[in-house]
């Protein structure tokens, strides 16, 4: 859990399009989802403003960027924590190799008044299959 003070990302992971199950590996080119979970701390929550997510997906076994998104969204001030699954679409299309290990990495921005909180996080790695 995030303390009062902060916002984090909890948890990063790729999964089938519209299913919120972890991958460990996934067919070369095909359509995938970033899920990231987020928390927000109460005390925080009281000053929020808004938030931004950046997600890049990472074939480390060569040193690329396959793909990169960006979503936000604007949040009222509320006396609370704050728990959700951002998804994020990664279209089909992308190209690497069979047994190419790839990754994401996520940073979370959160605006609380004129203050902000960055949190980031990586998945674990994931396998490419052909079939």
């Amino acid at each position: 859990m995030s303390g009062n003070w902060d916002a984090n990302v909890r948890l990063l992971y790729p999964a089938e399009k519209g299913q919120r199950v972890a991958l460990e590996s996934i067919l070369v080119g095909d359509a995938f989802d970033v899920v990231t979970h987020v928390e927000i701390g109460k005390g925080i929550m009281q000053f929020a403003t808004g938030w931004k997510l950046f997600v890049s997906v990472r074939n480390v076994s060569r040193c690329t960027v396959l793909a990169t998104e960006t979503t936000e969204g604007t949040l009222p001030p509320a006396n609370e924590h704050w728990h959700r699954q951002i998804p994020l679409a990664i279209d089909a299309g992308w190209v690497a190799d069979e047994g190419d290990m790839l990754d994401i990495i996520a940073t979370f921005r959160f605006r609380a008044g004129a203050n902000e909180d960055y949190s980031f996080a990586r998945s674990e790695p994931f396998v490419v299959a052909v079939s």
